[in-house]
């Protein structure tokens, strides 16, 4: 929790994140597959921003945050379940 005004309100994060692991134990559960996203270094690559040997996609996530956004987008059409 945190205060706004001296009053408390959930953090928002914290309930997303809850939510999320809800999901995920109850998919587990039943037995369900639970479907990660995929090769973001090449796909980030592949939408054109450049890599770098030493850091890979780090440098992308810096300097090409649209890029990385867009192929975070493009795996959750997909239907994946997670997103790294």
């Amino acid at each position: 929790m945190f205060s706004i005004s001296g009053s408390t309100a959930p953090n928002f994060e914290c309930l997303l994140r809850g939510r999320f692991t809800l999901i995920i134990d109850h998919k587990l559960a039943a037995g369900d597959v639970i479907v990660l996203d995929g090769a973001m270094g090449s796909e980030v690559r592949r939408y054109g921003a450049p890599m770098d040997s030493a850091a890979w996609c780090a440098v992308a996530n810096m300097s090409y945050p649209e890029k990385v956004q867009q192929v975070h987008e493009a795996y959750m059409r997909t239907g994946v379940d997670v997103i790294t």
